[in-house]
């Protein structure tokens, strides 16, 4: 389970045991994990977090940046896969 707080307006969460943290302001969101485990664990927070707010994702707009896209299960947002890159688009 990943824990949050609130600090400043931003919305932080951590994965259990590391210095990741998820950090969002404004329309940006950028999340940290060690794992696609971890990573999976914290975007079903952001998704509670989006429905307890009265928000939605726009996966359309989303991306994750990783060594090895789509190695592994697909990782979702909200029911949905966000596409995996290498690099910043």
């Amino acid at each position: 389970m990943c824990s949050w707080t609130r600090s400043h307006g931003c919305v932080l969460a951590e994965e259990p045991g590391s210095n990741n943290p998820v950090i969002m302001f404004a329309d940006d969101v950028q999340v940290r994990a060690r794992s696609r485990d971890g990573l999976q664990a914290l975007l079903g927070q952001a998704a509670t977090w989006a429905i307890a707010n009265d928000m939605i994702w726009n996966e359309a707009k989303c991306s994750i940046i990783c060594a090895d896209p789509n190695e592994g299960d697909p990782l979702t947002l909200a029911g949905e896969v966000v596409r995996e890159v290498t690099q910043a688009e």
